[in-house]
């Protein structure tokens, strides 16, 4: 009888230890982090002079600013495809672009390839992507840019917004500025949103796990995850 209770008891406790575990996992693979980063072995992109000059030719096209709240509310409704794994954000988010803009897209797993993004267990390297999605459509065409402040920002994803194009971001945030936390992720606008009680918000298709899907945050929210990133830059 002696033995039986020693028995039960430590079944009990490794029950006990066992479910904390398990707990503590799913709580480690909520921060998802899917952006390989320079120091994961990531690139730095190398602007060419095509890319500097496609940049300015789309800053200077001539697309009015909206003058009064009500002129600029754009929402994509974006079929907006959660990531298949913690390190697919960058073949989700392609996925999800190319299924808005061309009406069909294939698999993250497609898009995941050695031959197409190389997402690896890491994650996906940043620049890999702009070249990926102007292969698979031929309606817009995608550059890497760097940012630095919040008005060049915001004028790049409201002249995107208004031709119906997605933009690319990697954010790394907190919980207390953004849903939930991580060091690198992917994601991109589905719609800008002016002057909404004096404040501009953008539509977000999010492939997160748990917090993704679509939905709406202040501009200045936005650029601020984008800009914590090391790399501080979108694909516009």
């Amino acid at each position: 009888m002696r033995k039986s209770k020693i028995y039960f008891m430590a079944l009990s406790l490794f029950c006990i230890t066992g479910a904390s575990f398990n707990s503590n996992i799913i709580n480690a693979k909520a921060e998802v982090d899917g952006d390989l980063s320079i120091e994961e072995g990531g690139n730095e992109y190398i602007l060419t002079e095509e890319d500097v000059l496609l940049d300015q030719q789309k800053m200077e096209e001539d697309i009015p600013e909206p003058s009064a709240a009500g002129d600029f509310n754009i929402n994509f409704n974006m079929d907006c495809e959660i990531q298949e794994n913690d390190s697919y954000c960058g073949p989700a988010t392609v996925r999800n672009v190319l299924q808005y803009i061309n009406g069909e897209a294939k698999s993250q797993g497609f898009y995941a390839h050695k031959d197409r993004l190389n997402t690896t267990d890491a994650g996906t390297d940043m620049t890999r992507i702009p070249d990926v999605l102007n292969k698979y459509q031929n309606q817009h065409t995608y550059v890497y840019k760097e940012f630095s402040d919040l008005t060049t920002w915001k004028s790049r994803v409201k002249k995107d917004t208004k031709k119906y194009v997605p933009v690319v971001l990697d954010i790394k945030s907190t919980e207390t500025n953004w849903r939930y936390k991580t060091n690198g992720h992917f994601l991109c606008t589905g719609g800008y949103i002016y002057n909404e009680n004096d404040t501009d918000y953008v539509w977000i298709c999010d492939s997160h796990p748990e917090k993704g899907g679509v939905y709406k945050v202040s501009a200045k929210k936005a650029y601020t995850v984008n800009r914590e990133h090391s790399r501080s830059a979108m694909i516009w």
